[in-house]
């Protein structure tokens, strides 16, 4: 799913504990997830790189980000792009430099945060230059408010990609209004990131919660390539570490693929 060659998760984080953090946040991380620890996971699974996504809680300070995608060399064998977060002020100086480290994406996380005018002037031109230089766009927010933020994206993203399943509304696909104009937006230039189902169908857990992300699969499919699914694990699994595990990810992205494999 999303990916044609080897095994790469397309979705964690890595990050430290002990610089700045945004005020207002809805997360703070008791312990830090480094880029070694998680390089020794993805070898211990076979599992060749992965799609590192900025935390919400370290906001536009992409440094640790940054840092680690130069650090890859140290961990051979493996391959890491990154996904920054960045605004209308975030410099060109800056932009240039994260893209000269491996990041390929721009992350807007708006759960329950006031959503930007990415209408106006400075954000047209924001997303206008990041387009030009190839970066797709990610989206983190609740499926009520999806459809405003889909309108407005679908044309000023070369590439837009959807978090976690599109957060149904109430884990409830069939009546949430962001699921619906996911599968009603035409285009070939859309994404959708079939991770963190904990995050996606709340009050859901082991079997049931399964199900319920394959539920999620089989429709998605019924409008999207297989290759517009995107699996990631969301290493280290903020705000729901609890009961979770690599193994437990790896075994949902099998499942996944079945789906994907089965005939209509």
């Amino acid at each position: 799913m999303g990916q044609s060659a080897g095994l790469f998760d397309g979705h964690a984080h890595v990050f430290c504990t002990d610089g700045p953090m945004v005020p207002g946040r809805r997360y703070t991380p008791e312990h830090a997830a480094p880029l070694a620890d998680y390089c020794a996971i993805l070898k211990h699974h076979g599992v060749d790189g992965a799609l590192l996504v900025q935390p919400s809680f370290l906001g536009t300070d992409n440094s640790y980000l940054a840092a680690s995608l130069t650090a890859v060399g140290k961990h051979s064998g493996l391959v890491f792009k990154g996904v920054a977060m960045t605004d209308p002020e975030t410099s060109l100086a800056e932009i240039d430099r994260l893209d000269a480290a491996g990041v390929v994406g721009m992350r807007l996380n708006l759960i329950h945060g006031e959503l930007p005018d990415l209408g106006s002037v400075a954000w047209r031109a924001h997303l206008a230059e990041l387009a030009r230089r190839g970066w797709h766009i990610e989206v983190q927010i609740e499926g009520p408010r999806l459809p405003g933020v889909l309108a407005v994206l679908k044309d000023q993203a070369s590439r837009l990609v959807i978090d976690h399943f599109g957060l149904p509304q109430a884990g409830q696909i069939d009546t949430c209004p962001g699921y619906q104009a996911v599968l009603a937006t035409p285009g070939e230039h859309i994404y959708i990131k079939v991770s963190a189902p904990y995050r996606a169908f709340p009050g859901y857990q082991g079997a049931e919660l399964a199900a319920q992300a394959r539920n999620a699969t089989r429709r998605l499919l019924e409008r999207f390539a297989p290759d517009r699914l995107v699996w990631g694990s969301d290493w280290p699994w903020t705000r729901h570490e609890t009961g979770r595990s690599f193994e437990e990810a790896l075994a949902w992205r099998a499942e996944w693929e079945a789906v994907v494999a089965a005939p209509p």
